[in-house]
Parts: C-alpha cells; structure tokens; sequence
C-alpha cells in the first residue's frame, strides 16, 4: 500500500493549525500561543518531508499514466519547494523564538503563505487523482 496518499494529510492539517494558533496568539495578544504554532509548523514540515520522499519513490509508477506528465511535474515541483520552505521557516522561526525576536505578525503572515502553498499543492494532487485516477487501482 502506497504510503505517500496517507501522509500528505499532516502537512495540510498542520501548517493549518499553526496558522488557526498564530492567529488567535495574534488577535488575543497572547505570545504563549507562538509555541504551539511553532510546533505545529514544525510537525507539519517533519510531515511535508515524508510525503515529499514517499512521492517521489512513487513518481515512478504513476507516470505511466497517460497525459499526466505535465501535471505531475507541477504537482512534485510544488511539493518539493513546499518541504524545503516549511523546513526552513520552521527553523528560522525556532531561532528567532528561543532569541525571542519572533515577530508574531510575521510569523502569522509567513504561515498563511505556507498554508496556501500546502494546499495548492494539494489541490495539484487531488487533481492528480480524480482527473487522471493516479494510484487508483482498477
């Protein structure tokens, strides 16, 4: 069983519920919730990295789908960069908290951004699926 459909749930969940902390953290002035965004963020990039990985090793099989070559490149090319990002602002975003010079608007603005990278990026995926039936056994 493909593990690649069972993982790309936790990004989107994740990068999601950073943003839903970071934005009360932000409306009700309350720093102690950046923690529980960060945290969130950085599940969610620990998550982004394994569905990067898992469907890369599946890339593979479901080119083979007629037509889907064009599709599938935009879909991994997003993913990828959507893993490095995540990674990345998760990082710079634990620095910048531990020297608490994390700035909470930033933070929330930089998640949104995140978020809506995840979720085109599934949304190519989702694609993927229910246009060309990819990884759909028959």
């Amino acid at each position: 069983m493909p593990l690649h459909p069972m993982l790309v749930h936790y990004p989107i969940a994740f990068t999601m519920l950073a943003a839903i902390f970071q934005l009360i953290a932000v409306i009700f002035r309350q720093r102690s919730l950046m923690l529980p965004a960060l945290l969130a963020l950085g599940f969610g990039a620990a998550m982004a990295v394994s569905a990067a990985f898992t469907g890369t090793a599946q890339e593979e099989f479901i080119r083979s789908v007629p037509g889907i070559g064009a599709h599938l490149d935009r879909h991994a090319s997003l993913g990828t960069l959507s893993a490095w990002l995540l990674s990345a602002g998760s990082l710079v975003a634990l620095y910048l908290y531990l020297k608490q010079r994390l700035h909470p608007g930033l933070f929330l603005a930089g998640l949104v951004l995140g978020t809506a990278l995840v979720l085109v990026t599934g949304h190519f995926g989702a694609e993927l699926v229910y246009r060309f039936g990819a990884g759909v056994t028959r």
